[in-house]
């Protein structure tokens, strides 16, 4: 008998193979030509056509064996972006709001779109691609509705709750402590009492996004989203929560977090007395500092709707206040200067934490801000994703190298390392541009640097829905943490 698609043959009895309904070769029906599938040129028709083919089970589950097949002279950066729709769980959150209600539905896609940016994908690129799924799928949801829109004040129903205190407006702003530094210049977020700042809480959009440290110890977030510590020599592992996403900042004895359900959360470092501080949907860019917590909020649920504004709140979440409402993608807080960019993508901008003295630093598209020492840097989109670092009084803008920094960008002491967007290697160079070196061979889905340590987030599989199982290493340790 020979299979009319693979073309192999095999031989037996006459009565048994003519049974035969699946090719022991190929597994597609020896007797039935299988039709190949339609060669699209962008994603967005692949996807569509996946769907009609096989359903919503493959377009949000099994994708990765499909789409070379239908797109594959789509570049392998759309593959890979399409492929972390499935790795970073959007897809997980599109599935299961597929038979619900429109709200459900738009709730789904900004969780999916907040997913994507928590991966370091750009804004405007996570928006465009989560789109592409929801058109494929047949949802009636606008392009405008991934984002969080702002609901003027007349829309707002009588019973919606207090507006929220703008800091700016206070009559003024009282630091809980004022230290001096020895240019003698007030320092606003200066540590409380009692109060010990890792070095990631602030300055660094990407330390401390998933794995910090203090002290001797280390804590992470797994690969299934629980959260650990772990002694520095790899020793004294312990699971303290579930469902800890992101954004994990040590203050003290309290770590600061994410959850599942896109909360700010804290817990003890021994584990106990967790607590939700906010009910909001989707905070993130967590900046721990001076007796507050500044964050970006995508979308409030049960207020007035959020479009990416920056706000903070005293670290028991009381205290809420609102620092500037412009739709904003990265903040860092740096002394008592907040520097971020904007959804318009107009460059690097900074103002006080209060929200006054607002200036424009760049004009660059800028993603992946890391603030040390005078300098800020920062990835460069208007120049093909290449590493720049640029005054924080915007003077003195160079470029250090001409790679493509996929994410990951970090700084720290006289490095600055980061993911390529070839191979998501890990390398690092110095702050001035030199010694450019390579540290590792493995594709890297996430990195920590902790005080010159680098840890790695590496796939070493999937598990029965697909999903990511990833180990974490220490470069040049051969210590793991999980």
């Amino acid at each position: 008998m020979k299979c009319v698609n693979c073309e192999m043959e095999w031989s037996g009895n006459e009565k048994i193979t003519a049974t035969i309904t699946k090719c022991p070769f190929c597994g597609e029906d020896p007797n039935e030509k299988k039709e190949e599938p339609k060669h699209h040129e962008n994603t967005k028709d692949a996807l569509a056509a996946i769907y009609k083919q096989f359903g919503a089970d493959v377009l949000l589950g099994r994708l990765n064996g499909y789409l070379p097949d239908f797109a594959p002279s789509v570049s392998l950066a759309d593959k890979e972006l399409v492929y972390n729709v499935n790795k970073m769980g959007s897809s997980k959150a599109l599935k299961e709001a597929d038979k619900g209600p429109r709200e459900e539905k738009e709730r789904a896609v900004k969780i999916a779109v907040r997913n994507l940016i928590d991966a370091y994908v750009a804004p405007e690129v996570a928006e465009k691609i989560i789109y592409e799924f929801t058109e494929a799928l047949g949802w009636d949801i606008k392009r405008s509705s991934l984002r969080a829109d702002e609901k003027p004040e007349s829309q707002l129903s009588a019973d919606a709750p207090p507006k929220i205190k703008h800091a700016a407006a206070s009559k003024k702003i009282k630091p809980s402590k004022v230290t001096r530094n020895n240019t003698s210049k007030p320092v606003m977020n200066a540590p409380q009492k009692g109060e010990t700042l890792s070095k990631d809480m602030i300055g660094n959009a990407n330390r401390g996004k998933y794995i910090t440290s203090e002290g001797n110890w280390i804590y992470y977030r797994n690969e299934e989203c629980n959260l650990y510590k772990i002694r520095t020599d790899g020793t004294g592992r312990k699971k303290l929560t579930d469902r800890a996403y992101s954004d994990i900042k040590v203050n003290g004895d309290w770590i600061y977090y994410k959850n599942g359900n896109r909360n700010i959360c804290r817990i003890k470092t021994d584990g106990t007395s967790a607590q939700e501080l906010t009910t909001l949907n989707d905070p993130y860019c967590l900046n721990v500092a001076g007796g507050w917590i500044y964050y970006t909020a995508a979308y409030s649920k049960g207020e007035p709707e959020c479009a990416y504004w920056i706000f903070r709140m005293r670290m028991d979440g009381k205290e809420k206040e609102l620092i500037i409402k412009e739709s904003t993608t990265d903040s860092v807080v740096d002394g008592d200067w907040i520097y971020y960019t904007k959804r318009e993508n107009d460059g690097i901008h900074k103002m006080r934490i209060n929200g006054t003295e607002k200036c424009q630093i760049n004009s660059d598209h800028s993603h992946d801000l890391c603030v040390l020492g005078e300098w800020i840097y920062y990835k460069n989109i208007s120049d093909g994703r290449k590493l720049y670092k640029i005054r924080k009084d915007g003077s003195n803008k160079q470029k250090l190298n001409d790679d493509a920094c996929y994410f990951g960008l970090c700084a720290e002491g006289d490095w600055v390392y980061y993911v390529d967007e070839g191979k998501w290697n890990i390398y690092k160079i110095r702050t001035d541009g030199t010694d450019r070196q390579k540290l590792s061979d493995k594709r890297v889905e996430r990195l920590g640097v902790l005080n010159g340590c680098v840890y790695i987030y590496v796939q070493v599989g999937v598990d029965k829905n697909s999903y990511p199982i990833d180990k974490i290493f220490q470069i040049g340790s051969g210590i793991t943490l999980n």
